[in-house]
């Protein structure tokens, strides 16, 4: 058992460079559909950074794999029986950014709000409200090869703010400034672990002036109300 090369080092895998990276891709026949991840001569991956080197250069580690079954087997009496495999490895020279983290995405909004002031020349007081920038961040964090059964320590957070320091990506936001905002998910066919399984984006809006706040034209500033307008709840190693 074992895997063979289908492509012939650089002269025949698919070759691409740009500014930041090099990438090289190359297909392998694996023996083993059911064990192909682990079959003698497969590169491997691991979930620090980066994977098995490519012994032609040392710069490119193993970044991504994607196997399909072959030869279908209808002596074997079981449904989708592949006695073979045909995995693309893809290596890079940055594998670790070949996958997105995360996305983030700040401005300055535009809000309506109430103001106690005077016009300096006449001091006629202002009556109409008074537009003021607001800084936000939208936040948006992926996950892959979830299972469906996710949702269910999800869902109760939708609509709520942080009761406690927040901590992703070693970045702290207070509590109350980050409102989960929900989610989008698609459902795909995981051929590694042959089972149905979800990508998920998690959408947060991150507020610095607070979530449970509001302007108190008087003060001219953010000041908190009671009660509070958002459920809070803890975001402690959210997202799943």
């Amino acid at each position: 058992m074992g895997v063979k090369l289908l492509v012939d080092d650089y002269r025949c895998g698919t070759w691409e460079e740009n500014g930041r990276s090099k990438r090289l891709t190359l297909v392998y026949l694996a023996d083993s559909y059911a064990n192909w991840q682990d079959e003698p001569g497969m590169p491997q991956m691991y979930a620090a950074y980066g994977g098995d080197e490519y012994p032609a250069d040392p710069d490119l580690l193993c970044a991504s794999r994607y196997a399909v079954g072959i030869g279908f087997d209808p002596d074997s009496g079981e449904t989708l029986k592949y006695p073979k495999a045909k995995v693309t490895v893809v290596f890079s020279t940055d594998p670790q950014n070949d996958v997105t983290l995360s996305r983030m995405e700040a401005c300055a909004e535009m809000w309506n709000v109430p103001l106690v002031a005077v016009f300096n020349t006449t001091g006629a007081p202002l009556d109409s409200p008074l537009l003021i920038s607001v800084p936000m961040i939208n936040y948006i964090i992926p996950r892959r090869g979830l299972l469906s059964s996710w949702a269910i320590t999800v869902d109760p957070k939708l609509g709520a703010v942080n009761s406690d320091a927040w901590n992703p990506e070693g970045i702290s936001y207070a509590a109350g400034t980050v409102f989960f905002a929900g989610y989008g998910k698609n459902r795909i066919w995981s051929p590694e672990a042959v089972t149905l399984q979800d990508e998920v984006e998690y959408k947060f809006i991150i507020k610095p002036a607070g979530w449970q706040t509001a302007w108190e034209p008087t003060l001219g500033a953010w000041d908190t109300v009671t009660p509070r307008p958002y459920p809070e709840v803890s975001f402690a190693g959210f997202p799943p």
